[in-house]
C-alpha cells in the first residue's frame, strides 16, 4: 500500500504485525510479521507507487533500515526506562509513607 509513514505505522500495527517498512520516496508500506526477518527485498514492490531509481533505492533503503532499528531500540528503552520509573515510585511512596508516619508520632 502507498501511505505515509504515520499511516503505514498504524495500519501494519492494528493488523499486528511486528515491524513495518515505509520507502520514502513512493510512500510503499510494507509490514513485517514476528516471524519474518526484519531484512528483504530491497525495493518496494506496492504496484500503484511509482518506481524507484537504483541509486536512490540503496540509499533509501539503508535510512528505512536505519529508522526501523532506532524505533524498535527507543521502544525497547522507553519500556525498560517505564518498568525502572515504575519500581522507583513504589519505594518512594513507601519511603514517604514510613516518613509521614514518623513525623506524626513526633508531632504529636
Amino acid at each position: 500500500q502507498c501511505y505515509s509513514l504515520r499511516k503505514c505505522k498504524e495500519s501494519c500495527k492494528s493488523m499486528g504485525a511486528a515491524r513495518y517498512r515505509w520507502f520514502h520516496e513512493q510512500g510503499c508500506c510494507q509490514c513485517i510479521g514476528d516471524t519474518c526477518i526484519s531484512y528483504g527485498l530491497n525495493s518496494p514492490k506496492c504496484l500503484q507507487c511509482p518506481p524507484q531509481e537504483d541509486e536512490a533505492e540503496n540509499q533509501l533503503e539503508e535510512v528505512n533500515k536505519l529508522i526501523e532499528n532506532t524505533v524498535d531500540e527507543e521502544e525497547d528503552l522507553d519500556e525498560e526506562f517505564d518498568e525502572d520509573e515504575d519500581e522507583l515510585d513504589e519505594e518512594e511512596e513507601e519511603e514517604e509513607e514510613d516518613r509521614g508516619i514518623n513525623e506524626l508520632k513526633s508531632v504529636g
